[in-house]
């Protein structure tokens, strides 16, 4: 990534289109958008200059533990992301930040967030290169050490204050997170997501982006733009909504990994009697694969099984 030292702004770009105008747009492109808590975003996009990067964040571990693989779903947040890049930074990149070590703080074991970091590093990039996404996968811990990492560590604890007393280890490294990429990368855009479209960014869930993002934007920083896609979805209607990049059960998502039958895998949760979890996923990946063709131009036909492997395919290979 370019230092804050090396990187050439990008001129302002005209301001015609209002935010309305760009949220119907976005969102007719991007139908996966949480269209309540991305209104104000759309709104600030609208008259902020161009960025440099689009920055999102990928977790390696949930409350429950250290994840196990990275969903198909995953795939709808680097399009929107794209998406996003295209409007604001078109000679610019994804910063994709993979959070290895915030799992390690939570106590899992090193050896083991290193491996699933390292897969989840690989899969993205193979992905963002099959898709011809420019992007940069890094891990948490290739930052973490650095004295430029540690500057906005400090500037994020500041901004919180005593505030920071009531706050875990792992929000505060959120914060720094989004604190150093929008710095050192330019990106003055995140895009996460957020499992309701609740439009009180502080109450859509303690364990959601809006929360992080809502806590950087009143201690830290107010001029980042922060949209939000939709949750993951897996074939479960017990537990049926997840993060887009994270799961303990392989067997409840379509998994990004070479030999993935989606229709046996959509046939088996049938037969455990998920239809209605079944027919939930389907709408996402049916958005995703409408995603593919409008922002990839790359033609989908069939059902929504045979897109969704055609898909998985292409970004495994």
């Amino acid at each position: 990534m370019a230092t804050a030292s090396t990187r050439t702004l990008a001129p302002p770009r005209p301001q015609t289109a209002t935010g309305q105008a760009l949220m119907v747009k976005g969102t007719a492109q991007v139908p996966i958008f949480q269209r309540n808590l991305s209104k104000a975003a759309f709104e600030r996009l609208a008259t902020m200059d161009d960025a440099e990067a689009v920055q999102l964040g990928v977790g390696v571990r949930d409350r429950r533990g250290l994840s196990r693989a990275l969903p198909f779903d995953e795939v709808g947040m680097l399009l929107a992301a794209e998406w996003m890049r295209r409007q604001v930074a078109p000679g610019g990149i994804l910063a994709i930040l993979v959070a290895d070590e915030h799992a390690k703080e939570m106590g899992e074991p090193a050896d083991e967030v290193a491996g699933q970091a390292a897969a989840v590093r690989r899969t993205l990039h193979v992905a963002c290169e099959a898709l011809d996404i420019p992007a940069r996968v890094v891990l948490a811990s290739e930052l973490a050490t650095s004295g430029r990492y540690k500057q906005h560590y400090s500037r994020v604890c500041d901004g919180l204050g005593a505030v920071r007393n009531e706050l875990s280890a792992y929000t505060v490294r959120e914060l720094a997170d989004i604190a150093y990429l929008a710095d050192v990368a330019g990106a003055k855009v995140k895009v996460g997501w957020a499992a309701t479209d609740n439009s009180n960014r502080a109450r859509a869930g303690q364990f959601d982006e809006p929360y992080y993002d809502a806590l950087f934007e009143q201690h830290v920083d107010g001029s980042l733009a922060f949209f939000y896609t939709q949750p993951g979805i897996r074939l479960d209607r017990k537990a049926l909504r997840a993060a887009p990049y994270l799961e303990r059960e392989p067997q409840a998502r379509v998994i990004l990994k070479p030999g993935e039958d989606v229709a046996r895998k959509f046939a088996l949760a049938e037969e455990h009697g998920e239809q209605e979890a079944a027919r939930t996923y389907r709408k996402l990946l049916n958005a995703i694969a409408r995603m593919v063709r409008s922002i990839t131009g790359i033609e989908m036909t069939g059902t929504v099984e045979e897109r969704t492997q055609r898909i998985l395919d292409l970004v495994v290979a």
